[in-house]
């Protein structure tokens, strides 16, 4: 039984840390100033970064709120934009 109950809690584990680290970002940089609505130079910010050792992909995305409009019904969204080409690099 208690083999089965380890196999169980190794799976989990691996299944926690593959969810909760390897799929989300490492580092997430925002502007100094909580009136900026994106960071200037964001491209010499991602080159500087991918010089780092052990950075593996760097892709810059936008957030940030938008109104959908169809005919009379508007809705309000959570909008999020990335470069492509970075964002292809974090999957390979």
């Amino acid at each position: 039984m208690s083999t089965i109950m380890m196999a169980i809690l190794s799976g989990f584990q691996a299944e926690l840390v593959q969810s909760s680290i390897e799929n989300n970002t490492h580092i997430i940089i925002t502007p100094q100033d909580e009136e900026e609505e994106f960071i200037h130079l964001y491209r010499y910010n991602s080159a500087r970064i991918t010089e780092k050792e052990g950075v593996i992909a760097v892709s810059p995305k936008y957030l940030g709120q938008a109104e959908l409009e169809y005919r009379d019904n508007a809705e309000g969204i959570s909008l999020q934009g990335v470069e492509p080409e970075a964002d292809m690099r974090l999957c390979e």
